[in-house]
């Protein structure tokens, strides 16, 4: 507040009075910040000096039109602030429902071999012939229909858990808890592998 006092009686010394009778409104953030534009302490002032109709008018239009602006950039910013929250937070859930085993701490233990092109992987159903890894592979066979239908849906077509039980006639939470499980059962399998060899 100091400043801006300082400012404004230096360039209109006999607004000292009136600053002084209207202290509280000389300390409030959107007055400052209005009053940090030389033209608006300009037009502020010409207004203290010369009050007519036409320099009063000014100064509310002028006021009006800075704080729209404020108002708009403070609703601008909180939306901005929001959703990158909200956007923050669905990643974090999309990656705690959606684990990628390359990500999994626990694979570190084992290697899993990879085909440098990752688009040739899910070229097929059949899902024996996505890896490899003869271990993998002969996992993937003791799948069942049901759960190979999942892996195929989710991973080689991109659907969404949703999508998919309604394909299979079952609930969203159904495929979750079983694609979460069949990848819990392929990473032991993968576990078990590593101590025999």
């Amino acid at each position: 507040m100091q400043w801006i006092v300082k400012q404004l009686l230096d360039e209109c010394p006999e607004l000292e009075s009136f600053i002084r009778n209207h202290s509280k409104l000389f300390e409030q953030p959107i007055m400052q910040h209005f009053l940090s534009s030389p033209q608006a302490r300009n037009i502020f002032i010409q207004s203290f000096r010369e009050p007519t109709d036409a320099n009063q008018q000014r100064l509310d239009d002028h006021f009006k039109s800075f704080y729209l602006d404020a108002q708009f950039t403070h609703y601008v910013s909180k939306t901005l602030y929001w959703t990158a929250i909200q956007y923050d937070q669905k990643r974090r859930k999309q990656r705690t429902r959606n684990p990628l085993i390359v990500d999994n701490p626990s694979v570190t233990d084992y290697t899993i071999a990879v085909e440098p092109d990752y688009s040739i992987i899910c070229e097929t159903l059949d899902v024996q012939s996505w890896s490899s890894n003869p271990r993998l592979s002969h996992a993937l066979t003791k799948l069942t229909p049901q759960q190979k239908k999942i892996l195929i849906g989710y991973y080689k077509f991109e659907l969404t858990n949703q999508e998919i039980a309604d394909q299979l006639n079952v609930s969203q939470q159904a495929v979750s808890r079983m694609r979460l499980a069949t990848i819990r059962f392929l990473q032991n399998v993968m576990k078990e592998g590593t101590g025999n060899d």
